[in-house]
């Protein structure tokens, strides 16, 4: 089998710059004085991990869980509250530079570093699934007899991580040349965007809670 399709890598290219959550809070991140490139490189990098993992699911057929009302609707509420929380949260944060004793501390504290918050962001968050599965995991049929399962993963992150470099790189560009109160500006509007999502991400729980009421009574009254 080849290693390397080009309409797989360029379609990973073209998806990558579709804006959602875990990319805004990437820009978001490499825009605030406090962090920037490299933590934002921290976001973009756990992200991927959590997209190969869900592709290789997609493709051998295991992401069907999905289909599980209770298992949307806690993926649904779990990212609602994290995108809630960090949109309300980085709305408030001041954009002082940020310390050498804040800065080891983030290091050495995994927990609290963007490359575990990208993590934990994409693991609950339904759309990669819904997407891995639907798209990736259909996709892959037109690819069986040319790429490995783990190829395929390979190659569509690899050029949705190539897509997300650039906009890395453009986001450290536009740093250094906006002024501080509008990237302050920017920042806000990041974190707005963020409660937007976490928003619709809340209204997407509540409608699983009636199809998941009837599925429980029906198991409490067969």
């Amino acid at each position: 089998m080849d290693l390397f399709s080009a309409s797989a890598f360029w379609f990973g290219f073209s998806q990558g710059f579709v804006i959602g959550p875990i990319s805004l809070f990437a820009i978001r991140e490499g825009l605030n004085p406090k962090r920037g490139f490299w933590f934002q490189l921290q976001v973009i990098l756990g992200a991927t991990l959590v997209d190969v993992a869900y592709i290789m699911l997609a493709i051998y057929g295991v992401a069907g869980f999905i289909d599980n009302n209770l298992v949307q609707l806690v993926m649904w509420a779990l990212a609602a509250y994290l995108l809630l929380t960090m949109g309300v949260n980085t709305y408030h944060e001041r954009t002082s530079k940020m310390s050498f004793e804040h800065l080891h501390r983030h290091k050495t504290q995994f927990l609290r570093t963007d490359f575990f918050r990208a993590i934990l962001m994409n693991l609950v968050n339904p759309v990669a699934v819904v997407f891995a599965v639907l798209v990736f995991g259909s996709m892959y049929g037109d690819y069986a007899e040319l790429l490995s399962p783990f190829g395929f993963a390979m190659n569509v992150t690899a050029g949705g991580l190539l897509t997300a470099l650039l906009i890395a790189l453009l986001t450290l560009a536009v740093r250094h040349v906006f002024h501080q109160w509008m990237l302050q500006k920017m920042l806000k509007a990041g974190s707005l965007m963020l409660v937007g999502y976490g928003l619709w991400f809340l209204w997407k729980a509540a409608e699983h809670v009636p199809e998941l009421s009837v599925s429980l009574i029906n198991f409490l009254n067969p």
